[in-house]
C-alpha cells in the first residue's frame, strides 16, 4: 500500500533537522576554545593533589583525560573536513553527547585522586570541577543533554564522595554540589532556549531573505520574459512569413504585418495608415463569405479555409490558406479576431498541374492492355508502389489505390516459388542498375490463375534506395497458345514417325 506523506509534518521535520544541524555546528565551533583551558585546569588540579596522591594514579588520570580531549579534537577535525550532510547530523550529535559524557566522568573521577580526607584538598578539587562545569556549560548548552551529561559526570562523583565522607563540612559541600547541579541545569535550560530561539529567528530571516530573493529573481525573469516576448511578438508580426492581422469586434484593424499588405496587394501612401479602418472597406467581400467567417469567429468559433480565392483590385486572382481565431480581453470578454493567412497561389498551380498529369496518366493507362507502375525499395521498409495505372483491377482484381496503400498486398498474388524468383531477379537487377524480364504465374483476387510478363528497369538513388519503372502484361492467352502449338508440333512429329515406320 502506498503511504502518503503529511506535508505539514514533513515541513516541521525539515525545520527541526535544520535547527539541530545549526546546534551541532555551534557546539563543534565552540568546543576547541575550551580544550586548552580545560587541559590547563587538569594540570593545575594534578599539581594541587600531587603531594597527597599516588603519582601513577595522577599521571594515569592526566593521560586518560588528555586522551578524551585528543579524541574530541580528532572528531572536531573530521566534522569540519567532511561535507555538511543533513543525514549525518544525528551521528555528529551522538558523538558530541558521548564525548561530553565521557569527558565529564573523567573529570569527576579526579575526586578519587587524593588519599586523605583533607577538606581543603576536597574543596580545591570541588572548586576546579565547578569551574570546569561552568566553563563547559555555555558551549554545550546548544545540546542540553550533552551539557547535562558533562555536569552530572563531572560533579556527581564529588557530591557522592562528600556525602559518604560524613562530617558537617562534607555534607554541606555535597548540598552545595547538588545546588550547583540544579543551578547548572537551570542555566543550561535558559541558555538552550535562547540559542534555540536565536536559531529559529536566523532560519526565519534566512528563509524570508531567500523567499524575497527568489521572488525578486522571479520578478526579474518575468519582466525579462515579458520584454523578450513583446519584442519577439513585434518582430514576428512585422516579419512574419505569413500574413497576420488583428481586428477588434467591429472588424477594424488593430495590427498587421508587412506581408499582409504585400500578399493582398494593399498599397498605402506615406500619410495613410490601415489601423482603425474596416477589413471590408480595404478589401471588399464580393461573396459575403468572409463576413460569415468573421461573425462565427466573434461567437467564439475557429474558422479556416484551405483554398480561398481572393480577387485583387487589379483583377488578379490569388489563392490563400487562412485561419481566424477569437482573442479575449483580460476580463474574459471577446476582444476581436486574429487572422493568419498564407499565399498558396503557386502551390495551387503546381497541384493543379500534378492533378492534370495524373488524370492524363490514368487516361493513357486505361488505353493499354497492361499496367504501368512505379515503386521504391528501401533497405528497412522493403518495396512499396508509388504509382499504378488505373486499370490494375483488370489484371489482378485489386484497385490501384489498394495496392499503393497496402504495401504487402501484391505479395498475395504470387506463390512462394514465384516470389523467390521475383526476389532473386530484382536483387540482381538492383545490384547493377539493370532490368528484369520475367514471366510469372499469378492468382488474382478471385484466385484465377494467370500468366503475366513483368518488365522493369532499376535506378539506384543517392540514399541507397532503388526506384523501379515497370510494365506488367497479361500473357495468359499467349502462354496458352504456346502450349497448344507445342502439343500440335508433338502430334505432327509423332504422325511423321508413324508414317515412316509404316
Amino acid at each position: 500500500m502506498q503511504q502518503t506523506v503529511d506535508p505539514i509534518n514533513h515541513l516541521t521535520s525539515s525545520v527541526e533537522e535544520k535547527i539541530l544541524a545549526e546546534k551541532v555546528r555551534q557546539a563543534y565551533d565552540v568546543a576547541p576554545r575550551v580544550f586548552l583551558p580545560a587541559l590547563a585546569l587538569s594540570l593545575l588540579l594534578a599539581v594541587g593533589v600531587w603531594s597527597q596522591s599516588i603519582h601513577v594514579w595522577v599521571i594515569t588520570w592526566i593521560v586518560a583525560l588528555g586522551s578524551c580531549y585528543l579524541v574530541r579534537a580528532i572528531d572536531w577535525r573530521r566534522y569540519h573536513s567532511l561535507p555538511n550532510d543533513q543525514c549525518a547530523v544525528q551521528k555528529w550529535s551522538r558523538h558530541m553527547h558521548l564525548a561530553a559524557g565521557v569527558t565529564g566522568i573523567m573529570w569527576g573521577l579526579s575526586i578519587l585522586l587524593p588519599l586523605g580526607n583533607d577538606h581543603q584538598t576536597s574543596f580545591f578539587v570541588g572548586f576546579v570541577l565547578a569551574g570546569v562545569s561552568a566553563g563547559a556549560v555555555p558551549g554545550l548548552s546548544c545540546l542540553p543533554r550533552a551539557a547535562m551529561a558533562f555536569v552530572i559526570g563531572c560533579v556527581l562523583p564529588f557530591t557522592l564522595h562528600s556525602a559518604c565522607d560524613g562530617g558537617l563540612s562534607s555534607i554541606l559541600m555535597a548540598l552545595m554540589s547538588v545546588l550547583f547541579i540544579a543551578v547548572m541545569f537551570v542555566t543550561i535550560g535558559i541558555t538552550h532556549d535562547r540559542v534555540n530561539h536565536g536559531i529559529r529567528n536566523q532560519l526565519a530571516i534566512a528563509e524570508r531573505d531567500s523567499e524575497l530573493t527568489r521572488i525578486e529573481e522571479l520578478r526579474k525573469v518575468a519582466n525579462e520574459s515579458l520584454r523578450r516576448t513583446k519584442a519577439q511578438l513585434e518582430s514576428f508580426i512585422k516579419h512574419a512569413p505569413a500574413a497576420v492581422a488583428m481586428f477588434n469586434c467591429k472588424c477594424r484593424y488593430l495590427a498587421y504585418s508587412n506581408r499582409w499588405l504585400s500578399d493582398y496587394g494593399v498599397s498605402l501612401s506615406a500619410d495613410e495608415v490601415l489601423l482603425g479602418r474596416s477589413y471590408f472597406e480595404v478589401m471588399p467581400d464580393l461573396t459575403g463569405f468572409m463576413r460569415d467567417a468573421f461573425d462565427q469567429t466573434l461567437k467564439g468559433e475557429i474558422q479556416s479555409n484551405d483554398q480561398y480565392p481572393y480577387i485583387r483590385n487589379d483583377g488578379h486572382v490569388k489563392w490563400f490558406r487562412w485561419e481566424m481565431r477569437p482573442w479575449y480581453e483580460d476580463s474574459g470578454e471577446m476582444g476581436g479576431v486574429v487572422m493568419y493567412s498564407e499565399d498558396i497561389t503557386e502551390n495551387k498551380h503546381i497541384n493543379d498541374a500534378l492533378l492534370a498529369r495524373e488524370r492524363l496518366l490514368d487516361k493513357l493507362g486505361a488505353q493499354i492492355p497492361g499496367i504501368m507502375f512505379q515503386g521504391r525499395w528501401r533497405a528497412k521498409a522493403g518495396f512499396r508502389f508509388t504509382f499504378i495505372s488505373a486499370n490494375a483491377a483488370r489484371l489482378c482484381g485489386y484497385e490501384a489505390k489498394e495496392l499503393i496503400e497496402h504495401d504487402r498486398l501484391y505479395m498475395r498474388l504470387f506463390r512462394a516459388k514465384e516470389r523467390v524468383r521475383l526476389y532473386v531477379a530484382a536483387a540482381q537487377a538492383a545490384a547493377r542498375a539493370g532490368s528484369i524480364h520475367l514471366q510469372l504465374r499469378l492468382r488474382d483476387r478471385q484466385h484465377n490463375a494467370r500468366w503475366v510478363q513483368i518488365d522493369a528497369i532499376a535506378e539506384r538513388l543517392a540514399d541507397g534506395s532503388v526506384l523501379w519503372y515497370g510494365y506488367a502484361e497479361d500473357i495468359s492467352l499467349r502462354h496458352q497458345m504456346a502450349i497448344e502449338l507445342t502439343k500440335l508440333n508433338v502430334e505432327v512429329d509423332e504422325s511423321g514417325i508413324r508414317s515412316s515406320a509404316a
